[in-house]
Formats: C-alpha cells, sequence, structure tokens
C-alpha cells in the first residue's frame, strides 16, 4: 500500500446545483470537472467519487499542492455556502486495481477520515486529521478545531487558514489560542490525552457552553502554566 495524502471534496446539497441548466449540463457537474482538472494539473488523481463528492490523493510529498487545491476551495462558488467543504488526511491507501494516472479507485483509513471530515467541515472550510505530518510538525496555520461523531468515533477536525495555510514562525502559532505562543504540537498532546466522550455533533460548536473558542482559549492557558494533566481531564467536559 502507498502512503498518500487524501483531500475530500463535498458540495452542499443543493438541489439547484444538479438540475439542467438551458442547453446544457447541472451547474455542479461544471464545478466538479473543474476542480478534477485543477487536481489534475497538481498531480492528483481521483480514487473516489458519489454525487457531489470526490475524493483526490497525492504522493506523500505532495502535500504543498493538495493544500493549494484545497485551498481554492472558494474560487468556483457564487457564494460562500456553495463552497466545497474539505476534508484532509493522510495514510495508507490500497487500490482495488491497477494505477492510472488519473483515475485510481482505492479504499483505506485515510479516504474515510478525509471523507468524514468533509461532512463535518462547512462550506470554504478545509478541516485539517490532527495526524497529518505537517499539522504535528506546526507548519500549518490553524484558525481553531470542529469535533463531532463519525460512525460513533470521535472525530477531530483542525480548520485550516486556507488565506494563509503556511506558517512562516513559530510566533504565528497560536492566533487561536489567545494571541499568546502556544505551539500546535503541544495542543495536539494534550487533546491526544483526553478521554474520549460522546459530542452531540459539528453544528453544535459554536456558541453556548459547548462554543469552541473558550475551549481553545482555556487550554492555551492549562499549557502555558504547565498543566498538562489537568487539561486533559478538563478538556472532554468543556
Amino acid at each position: 500500500m502507498a502512503e498518500l495524502i487524501v483531500v475530500a471534496f463535498r458540495l452542499a446539497p443543493d438541489a439547484a446545483a444538479w438540475e439542467p441548466t438551458f442547453g446544457g449540463a447541472p451547474a455542479g457537474i461544471a464545478r466538479v470537472r473543474s476542480l478534477c482538472s485543477r487536481g489534475e494539473a497538481l498531480g492528483a488523481r481521483i480514487v473516489a467519487w458519489t454525487p457531489g463528492a470526490l475524493a483526490m490523493a497525492w504522493d506523500f510529498e505532495s502535500l504543498e499542492e493538495s493544500i493549494l487545491l484545497a485551498s481554492s476551495a472558494l474560487e468556483d462558488a457564487d457564494h460562500a455556502q456553495a463552497a466545497w467543504a474539505c476534508g484532509l488526511a493522510e495514510g495508507e491507501l490500497e487500490p482495488f486495481f491497477g494505477e492510472d494516472a488519473r483515475v485510481q479507485p482505492s479504499w483505506g483509513e485515510p479516504l474515510v477520515v478525509a471523507t468524514a471530515l468533509a461532512r463535518m467541515a462547512r462550506p470554504g472550510e478545509v478541516l485539517v486529521d490532527g495526524r497529518v505530518r505537517a499539522l504535528r510538525e506546526g507548519s500549518l496555520s490553524l484558525l481553531g478545531v470542529r469535533v463531532g461523531v463519525s460512525a460513533g468515533r470521535r472525530l477531530q477536525g483542525w480548520r485550516l487558514d486556507v488565506a494563509q495555510p503556511w506558517k512562516t514562525g513559530a510566533a504565528e502559532a497560536a492566533t487561536a489560542f489567545g494571541g499568546d505562543e502556544v505551539s500546535t504540537s503541544e495542543v495536539l498532546q494534550i487533546i491526544d490525552a483526553a478521554p474520549p466522550t460522546p459530542f452531540a455533533g459539528a453544528d453544535d460548536l459554536r456558541g453556548g457552553a459547548g462554543a469552541i473558542e473558550p475551549l481553545l482559549a482555556r487550554v492555551g492557558n492549562l499549557v502555558r502554566t504547565g498543566s498538562a494533566t489537568e487539561a486533559a481531564e478538563v478538556l472532554p467536559y468543556l
């Protein structure tokens, strides 16, 4: 099996996007074709597809190309809610049959994770799996995190800053954590240590007691004061 970068793309279930236009194909088809063409130009191949969604894969060394395409999710949308929602993961994929330069139906955990993250993402968002190498190295610029449940499992997706996905220095690591320097790797260590807990779903993560911003701020404070154990115990209940 090959180690690959997988990005899943999902369009909101807008029926109008799939209705035939006068004298032509549905607008959604045109957008899928455009996305496939741009992906192919960046070295991607299609590994899975369903109506309104598809997944592409790149060689493990082509993370920049995959993020470049995922970050362009707003480019072909008439308005923000019509943008692609994306999930990004990495790992091994098993092709169903021989290799092809453009299409290679495959299966593997990163495809499952990327697809679940795309379902959890809001239009225009790119959610990155916490196990992605560049995220753990602190190379990606993040805006926060979404947490939900997929197939009974807790799922975390880190929101990529699509306007500036790559960080240029450690000092930029903690915009989402109150402005102080808190590295991505430190926060990941605490969240990884937290025991599993059920979440109602991604739609409940903003506002009220479940707001994600206060959660991130509190975790950041605990990191800065060295209270990693307390953070791991408190995090699931925020």
